[in-house]
């Protein structure tokens, strides 16, 4: 659900800003690729308060070791109706991880991109399944590094804005980019990072519209806001 901040985030810096490509990994995939597709910061809030089917998670039994314990079903059908609905407008980037070598991670970019892609960047290791594509299981993409402002670096960026819902990541010495963070600490509590509640949706957007405007007064962000 953290994604939710990235939204309130993007509602402010939206109107002062816009990218030539955005990248995602892990749930803020989602946001990338909506993005991309031309989603308005309204319709991406309303995706996020509509009634997610994570209500209440459905619990599985891992009978493989790649399998998770909540049923991606639901979530899979989400992805894959949104790339099937999407058309993209913008360059963007999907960053994932090989499993088990973590260490090891992959931006799929473009037209390459597929909802299998979507769901191997937010497959959390033991919570989710984790995809088989082309031969090669991968894993959650902001593992390790919550802002893998390297994507972006590799992707010819020239000037980075990355939004990052969590108190740490976007590691590396990248020339040019800019990190938003939450002011305050959000909760990574099972409970409230995986099952979808209104009011805490609506609380995290409001989060990240204050930060964003208080980034957005900062005299040394300007020159990425013009």
């Amino acid at each position: 659900m953290f994604g939710a901040y990235q939204v309130g985030a993007w509602k402010v810096l939206s109107q002062h800003f816009q990218p030539d490509m955005v990248i995602g990994a892990s749930i803020g995939s989602l946001n990338a690729w909506m993005v991309a597709c031309g989603a308005t910061p309204e319709a991406l809030e309303q995706h996020w308060l509509a009634e997610s089917g994570m209500e209440r998670p459905v619990f599985q039994f891992p009978r493989r070791w790649h399998q998770g314990i909540l049923d991606p079903t639901y979530a899979h059908h989400t992805m894959r109706r949104m790339c099937t609905e999407g058309q993209r407008k913008l360059r963007v980037g999907i960053v994932l991880r090989r499993f088990p070598n973590l260490l090891h991670r992959t931006v799929i970019q473009d037209d390459n991109v597929t909802w299998k892609h979507l769901a191997a960047s937010c497959a959390i290791p033991a919570v989710f399944d984790l995809p088989l594509i082309d031969g090669i299981r991968y894993a959650d993409g902001g593992l390790l590094d919550p802002l893998p402002l390297f994507a972006a670096r590799d992707m010819g960026a020239t000037q980075i804005i990355g939004i990052n819902c969590l108190s740490w990541g976007g590691f590396g010495n990248i020339p040019n980019a800019a990190q938003l963070r939450p002011a305050k600490r959000i909760s990574l509590r099972p409970s409230r990072a995986l099952q979808w509640n209104r009011q805490r949706v609506e609380q995290w957007i409001a989060m990240g519209e204050r930060d964003a405007t208080q980034f957005r007064n900062d005299p040394t962000h300007r020159r990425l806001l013009t």
